[in-house]
């Protein structure tokens, strides 16, 4: 059984890549059989600390996009409020 295609859009809008609250976000989005799914990478000062994904796919390009920048803010409006002052970090990857 042959993978669908996956087609990786190119530079759909301003939200393709953002900055919220210090982190950058990239999101990316890709059609397949007629559905969008996709994911975003946040980066803290430059380096790679978590992807969040789409949990299930949309059928309109606007919809997929508004949904992972609400994930990706949502993340980052969460860590923000956490007390990082401990020793807990992000572990490598």
């Amino acid at each position: 059984m042959e993978k669908p295609r996956r087609k990786l859009l190119g530079p759909l809008s301003p939200d393709s890549e953002f900055e919220y609250r210090g982190w950058l976000v990239r999101v990316e989005t890709t059609l397949t059989d007629e559905v969008y799914a996709g994911h975003a990478d946040l980066l803290c000062e430059g380096v790679h600390k978590c992807r969040v994904v789409l949990a299930t796919s949309r059928l309109d390009l606007p919809s997929a996009q508004l949904a992972l920048c609400s994930k990706a803010r949502d993340f980052i409006d969460d860590w923000c409020q956490r007390d990082h002052s401990g020793t807990t970090s992000f572990q490598q990857l």
